[in-house]
């Protein structure tokens, strides 16, 4: 982290430092003169950052030889970065932190989460491109959003080097990403979306690539273990009235539709939504769905901590769960519960840490940027990585080569496929947007997490 804020050091938003640069990361005395105090103005302000406006933090291009795929004018291809660095406040911290002798205060170095996982982000990113053996030639134009939908406008209205992107990465706030999917898909650019799983940042948009896999994605899982191991269980899939625990409980109830609409061997199911007020008391608890003498499948699609927490005390033996992505990392759910219960739950993101290539990673990214590498991290160095395969092998019909090549990274799978459905303009079917459907399922049990599939 600490090299990448010495290339964006030189002032608000400015960027002067190539985007490939193998130098090894500053140690603390370099980086003390590489940051300027902040309240010292930096050097050859441009006009925008004397207005207060954000300015465009490009990088220097990367040539590895030219591609032989299709024409263009000079074989480059173009891509943007909208990530929240917010480079002014996160420099004065980092600043602050090291002028600081006092070594028990870290908080003045904490930066914000979504600050944080930019940053990993960017690194992996970083890493992967420079040490590639694509024959690509690309080049890199990087903003800092600074977390702000607004500022994110301001950038695409101001900056004409993001309309020459054959694609966009980011940004990472839901609110960021409405603005960038919809400008995307106006200017014909292809975004890369590999922070929000949120369906609501854009539909009927052939542009918007989704590296991070919705909620469906996670669903489909465990709805695969459940036709392929427990088929002859009751099913009961559990829900509240909250929107969004029926959104997930609804389409579950649509896979299972499916499946014995075209199948002789019917699911026995029911959804049980204990928010229903038509339902008699009897059948208000989930007791009643899951008889002691049969065997039984839970989908609990719930978010709410304590809810689950009560739910999973009074588990049987011969009840089999699946719950919700966020219980990996839900800090209110109790471990004993999540023990005795043994879930199933998915996540996109697994390493095999004892894997070489996992290894050689690891090393070569501690050694350059004196930390370890995050799940975001890889994304970013899975996410280009895969990007730049597909560039090899198809140049810039960027779409076509996603959909049609698969991707498999140290922490990340990458399995686009265009998410399809009837238009609500003029009922044709369309594409939704592209989706990333590889997904990992684990189980928790023994106080461990284990992959399952």
């Amino acid at each position: 982290m600490v090299s990448v804020l010495a290339s964006f050091a030189q002032g608000p938003n400015r960027q002067r430092q190539k985007f490939i640069d193998n130098a090894p990361p500053l140690n603390r005395d370099a980086m003390k003169e590489a940051l300027p105090p902040p309240d010292q103005p930096a050097e050859n302000k441009t006009a925008k950052e004397q207005q207060g406006l954000p300015s465009k933090r490009m990088a220097d291009s990367t040539t590895h030889g030219l591609i032989q795929f299709r024409p263009a004018p000079d074989s480059t291809i173009r891509i943007g970065i909208l990530l929240p660095f917010d480079c002014e406040a996160t420099s004065a911290k980092v600043y602050s932190c090291l002028n600081e002798n006092d070594v028990t205060r870290g908080d003045l170095c904490r930066l914000k989460e979504s600050v944080h996982e930019g940053l990993d982000f960017y690194q992996g990113l970083r890493y992967a491109a420079a040490h590639t053996q694509s024959a690509q030639k690309i080049r890199f134009f990087v903003y800092d959003t600074q977390g702000s939908d607004s500022v994110v406008q301001v950038l695409l209205q101001q900056e004409p080097d993001l309309k020459k992107c054959q694609l966009i990465i980011g940004p990472s706030s839901i609110a960021e990403a409405k603005v960038v999917t919809a400008w995307c898909a106006q200017n014909q650019i292809i975004n890369i979306q590999p922070f929000t799983a949120a369906k609501s940042i854009g539909s009927e948009n052939a542009w918007l690539v989704r590296f991070m896999p919705t909620i469906d994605a996670h669903l489909q899982k465990e709805y695969e273990m459940a036709i392929d191991s427990f088929a002859d269980r009751n099913i009961v899939i559990y829900t509240t009235h909250r929107e969004r625990d029926l959104s997930a409980a609804r389409q579950l109830d649509t896979l299972f539709r499916a499946y014995n609409a075209v199948n002789t061997h019917k699911l026995h199911y029911t959804l049980f939504n204990s928010g229903d007020t038509s339902l008699a008391i009897a059948k208000k608890l989930l007791s009643y769905y899951l008889p002691a003498k049969e065997k039984n499948v839970l989908f609990m699609t719930t978010y709410e901590e304590p809810l689950v927490n009560s739910t999973l005390r009074t588990i049987k033996e011969n009840t089999v769960v699946f719950g919700m992505p966020t219980w990996l990392d839900a800090d209110q759910l109790r471990p004993d519960y999540l023990t005795s219960s043994q879930p199933y739950v998915t996540d996109n993101f697994y390493v095999d840490s004892a894997s070489t290539s996992a290894l050689d990673f690891q090393k070569g990214y501690t050694e350059e940027y004196a930390s370890k590498p995050t799940r975001y991290a890889y994304m970013g160095y899975d996410g280009m990585n895969y990007l730049l395969s597909v560039f090899d092998k198809y140049g810039f019909s960027i779409i076509d080569g996603l959909v049609r090549q698969s991707y498999d990274g140290l922490g990340y799978s990458f399995h686009i496929s265009p998410v399809l459905h009837a238009s609500r303009t003029t009922s044709e079917i369309v594409t939704n947007y592209y989706a990333n459907t590889a997904m990992h399922l684990f189980q928790i049990r023994d106080y461990h997490v284990y992959l399952a599939r």
